[in-house]
């Protein structure tokens, strides 16, 4: 979830050599001390909007669903989707992170100018890293069958963007399943219902290049975990998702930072901060936005984004209620 949809688009024309197997393992819960899980179950818990998929959010004759997704396949999608599908059918435009034509143009984008995520001109990743950070950048490509050659023209986000997916969860990338958000695109063609980017295709892009390479840098770090604790993340982020627990996905992502190496308290809590304020928070004050100006234009809006953009204070739920949405869960 924490995956934008156009770097999974990308992953398998990027990294042609994976290989693939199935996600076998346990969640990375039932590896934390029980002292550990039940703080975070209970910092879960305490978050607003913590918990469902479905949202509604109705301000005067405006009326917005809002779906959190996962970008990854899973065949559990075809049940929620189908919990759905008439809201879809029945918006006046649906939004999505990234249409499948921005998707398109930004593949074509990068065709063209591999800057983008490559580090095409100047020092490749093993002159821009410590060398002991380099070091482990190399396990962890190897691990994951990624070709050290090509894992060091990538530039830190993007090689981060990568090994966010497991080896296991990549079958189903590479062979062309749908995430949700595809799923939801797909419906709205069908009910012929437009469907429209409810960010700019560069967004990402351009986060990253004004946070810097430091900043860059400092998120690859949170990425080297061993590939079983990786999969053991992806399983329990799978899990909650489809159980509804939005919050708890967050806390995830946060606890597999224990596993980390070389990264201690402090530096992991910047590291985390980091990431949510450039992937999620920064994103979601500019969502919010943009459903103001969508709804100058239409009453229903059926809004499919990742789940992970929901819950919190600096969630997008929250954000919505702030500007005077009221705000309610449909599951």
């Amino acid at each position: 979830m924490r995956l934008a949809p156009l770097a999974l688009a990308l992953i398998g024309a990027l990294l042609p050599g994976l290989a693939a197997a199935h996600c076998g393992a346990t969640s990375l819960l039932d590896r934390l001390p029980d002292e550990r899980r039940a703080a975070l179950e209970a910092e879960a818990a305490a978050t607003p909007y913590g918990a469902g998929l479905v949202w509604e959010a109705v301000r005067g004759e405006d009326r917005a669903v809002i779906l959190g997704t996962l970008h990854v396949p899973d065949p559990r999608h075809e049940a929620l989707l189908a919990r759905v599908a008439d809201e879809i059918a029945s918006a006046e435009r649906v939004l999505v992170e990234i249409s499948r034509e921005d998707e398109a143009l930004m593949i074509e984008e990068i065709a063209a100018d591999p800057s983008i995520m490559y580090l095409s001109d100047g020092p490749a990743l093993p002159d821009l890293l410590p060398a002991d950070l380099w070091e482990d950048v190399q396990v962890v490509l190897r691990a994951r069958q990624i070709p050290v050659f090509m894992g060091a023209k990538f530039r830190p986000w993007a090689l981060m963007t990568a090994l966010a997916i497991p080896t296991c969860a990549m079958e189903g990338v590479m062979s062309g399943g749908l995430g949700l958000d595809h799923r939801v695109m797909a419906a709205a063609a069908e009910a012929g219902v437009p469907v429209a980017s409810i960010e700019s295709r560069r967004t990402l892009v351009d986060l990253f290049d004004e946070a810097g390479i430091e900043a860059e840098i400092a998120l690859l770090r949170t990425a080297l975990v061993d590939p079983v604790i990786q999969e053991e993340m992806y399983v329990a982020t799978v899990e909650e998702y489809f159980a509804g627990n939005t919050a708890l996905v967050l806390r995830v992502g946060e606890a597999a930072l224990d596993f980390v190496p070389d990264l201690g308290g402090p530096e992991a809590e910047a590291a985390n901060a980091l990431f949510e304020e450039l992937m999620l928070d920064r994103r979601n004050i500019a969502w919010s936005a943009r459903l103001d100006a969508e709804t100058d234009g239409a009453d229903a809006l059926f809004v499919a984004v990742g789940a992970a953009h929901l819950p919190g204070e600096a969630g997008l739920l929250a954000l919505m209620e702030a500007d005077g949405w009221t705000v309610r869960p449909l599951d």
